[in-house]
């Protein structure tokens, strides 16, 4: 399991990793969610459609980094009609790269 990142204030807002927030005994209001991956993105649809107010934050200028253009933007579209917020920070180092294919690591 990934460590949750070392931002600043992030251990007095008592952060969940994954497993965490499927472990929960009630329904959070709003959901912030770092990252666009897999894990990320079904965890964001999910807590969406069960009701909370659900807001990904993310590096990189599309969801699901590693997939074609063309399915991350199906899956942006599906987060805009289901009214989840999507905020991206700078580029990812991956996409810093000329030519470098991110479904290659």
């Amino acid at each position: 399991m990934l460590p949750i990142p070392a931002i600043p204030g992030m251990a007095t807002s008592e952060p969940l990793t994954h497993v965490g927030a499927l472990e929960l005994g009630h329904l959070p209001a709003h959901l912030v969610v770092l990252g666009g991956g897999y894990v990320g993105v079904e965890l964001a649809q999910a807590f969406r459609r069960f009701g909370s107010k659900v807001t990904v934050v993310q590096h990189g200028s599309q969801l699901l980094l590693r997939e074609d253009g063309d399915v991350a933007e199906a899956v942006q579209t599906i987060f805009e009609q289901d009214g989840i917020e999507r905020h991206q920070e700078r580029p990812h180092p991956r996409e810093l790269v000329p030519d470098s294919d991110p479904r290659a690591d």
